[in-house]
């Protein structure tokens, strides 16, 4: 999807649904196994227009959180 397609700025981003993240909106605690600082540097998370766009789609440093997980596992679909 592109960027456009959300309501908020920040849709899509990986960082929303990464346990390393200290931004995230999941309820992660104790998953993270290096705290990532990338949306602070985000002008789209804060608005401010002087820092670079920093909007991911991959990462090699990405965790899925366990939240995030649970809520992928419920759209699979058994096909027999």
């Amino acid at each position: 999807m592109k960027r456009s397609d959300y309501a908020f700025p920040c849709g899509g981003c990986i960082c929303n649904h990464c346990a390393n993240s200290v931004e995230t909106i999941d309820n992660c605690t104790g998953e993270a196994k290096e705290p990532c600082f990338v949306c602070d540097e985000c002008r789209w998370h804060d608005g401010d227009t002087k820092n670079p766009d920093k909007w991911k789609q991959e990462c090699d440093e990405y965790i899925i959180t366990e939240e995030q997980a649970k809520r992928n596992r419920k759209k699979f679909k058994i096909v027999k």
